[in-house]
Formats: C-alpha cells, sequence, structure tokens
C-alpha cells in the first residue's frame, strides 16, 4: 500500500500559539477525535507535541498512560501517511527508533 503524503511546512498546517506573550509557530501534522475530545499532533521543527483542546486552549499532554494510547494512533498515522519536510525527507523518521516513536 502506498502512503498518502503530506507536505507538513505549509501556510494551511502552520498555527500560531501565543505563550508567555510570544506568538510561537507550529504545524499542525494531524488530529483528530477520541472520546469526545480533540487532539493534536504538532511540531515545532524540532519535537513532536501532543495536545488536546480544552476550554478553548492547546494543553500538552503529559499523562504517561495518554501518551501511550496516543502514541499507537500516531504510530497507525504514520504507517498509512509519508509526512514530508521541505527538501522532501520523511520528517517523522527522525522520530522513530526501532518502529516505535521516541
Amino acid at each position: 500500500m502506498d502512503k498518502k503524503e503530506i507536505k507538513l511546512f505549509t501556510e494551511e498546517r502552520k498555527m500560531l500559539i501565543q505563550f508567555e506573550n510570544q506568538n510561537m509557530e507550529y504545524y499542525v501534522i494531524f488530529s483528530f477525535e477520541e472520546n469526545g475530545d480533540v487532539y493534536y499532533l504538532l511540531t515545532d521543527r524540532e519535537k513532536l507535541i501532543i495536545a488536546k483542546s480544552q476550554d478553548n486552549k492547546l494543553v500538552e499532554i503529559t499523562d504517561e498512560k495518554e501518551i501511550e494510547i496516543i502514541s499507537e494512533i500516531v504510530d497507525e498515522f504514520a504507517n498509512e501517511h509519508l509526512v514530508l519536510d521541505e527538501n522532501g525527507n520523511d520528517f517523522l523518521a527522525r522520530f522513530y527508533e526501532y518502529g516505535e516513536i521516541n
């Protein structure tokens, strides 16, 4: 099965989030709904951030059990999609070791 290609660093995927009076630039890799909550996999180009929408704000997920469950969904997404950086490289590959996300 061919993976669906997604160009990550585009204006459509850019999200500005205010943090300590500064607009921080993030890119939405994908979002999904689970048990009535909307989750986002974001990147600032250096790391992956899992967040959920809560009271009209994005809150980073830090609970290990919740991260473990969401990581399975991220793995499924990565198996079906090729997320490309601006040079056409597999962006998510740098975060995977031995087939699992770091």
